[in-house]
């Protein structure tokens, strides 16, 4: 970022916390209650609209975090907000605008924003209850649901390698969780050699059947 005005105390890129690049040139950020592309690499940025919340029986989606950005193709994205409204927005014209696709109201800690095409995907939901993972099939027209009880940490990443194998991951006390019928049960494998209580999993990538899963400690 070679702007330092966006950087600077106060700017609006100061408390970021999101961003993806759908190539070398186009990239985004998200901040406080709003959303930053670039088209030149990062050389200037420029705000996008957020959309208000649709419902009017719930409070507008305001002080919000963008907190996550995830693009599955290039005109394809998504992005969770976090705050008194939680949200999930999309774009499908590769984020010159975005819509509403999801929200909750009171505040949900959304992770682990992932999809796998333009209408399947979810995100893993935190809150003092129990932790649980969201799905759709149908770009949030339907939704399902399962619930982490139990577990000794919270989940915080998610990767969907295919139309049937879910994969889910735990900081603190780590775990690694595996689905094989699309979310519906899940089994915890344990790595070979390494302690649960001494890892973390914030990030799991999967290329074909080569996998990755990205914490502390391993």
């Amino acid at each position: 970022i070679t702007d330092p005005v966006l950087m600077q105390n106060g700017g609006p890129l100061e408390q970021s916390a999101a961003f993806f690049f759908t190539n070398a040139d186009t990239g985004f950020y998200g901040a406080l209650t709003c959303l930053y592309r670039t088209v030149n690499a990062g050389l200037s940025w420029s705000p996008i609209e957020i959309p208000a919340d649709g419902q009017p029986a719930t409070p507008e989606i305001n002080g919000y975090r963008i907190n996550e950005i995830y693009f599955s193709e290039p005109t394809c994205g998504w992005a969770t907000g976090n705050g008194d409204c939680s949200c999930v927005l999309k774009t499908t014209d590769s984020g010159q605008s975005w819509q509403l696709a999801y929200s909750s109201y009171g505040y949900r800690n959304y992770t682990g924003l992932h999809f796998t095409d333009c209408n399947r995907g979810g995100f893993l939901v935190t809150t003092s209850y129990t932790p649980y993972l969201i799905m759709t099939s149908t770009n949030f027209d339907s939704t399902y649901s399962h619930d982490f009880d139990g577990l000794p940490s919270t989940p915080e990443a998610l990767c969907f390698q295919n139309d049937s194998v879910v994969w889910v991951g735990g900081w603190q006390d780590g775990f690694i969780q595996r689905s094989t019928d699309s979310g519906l049960t899940f089994e915890t494998l344990n790595p070979s050699g390494i302690s649960p209580e001494h890892f973390g999993i914030s990030e799991i990538i999967f290329f074909g059947d080569s996998g990755y899963a990205i914490g502390n400690h391993v």
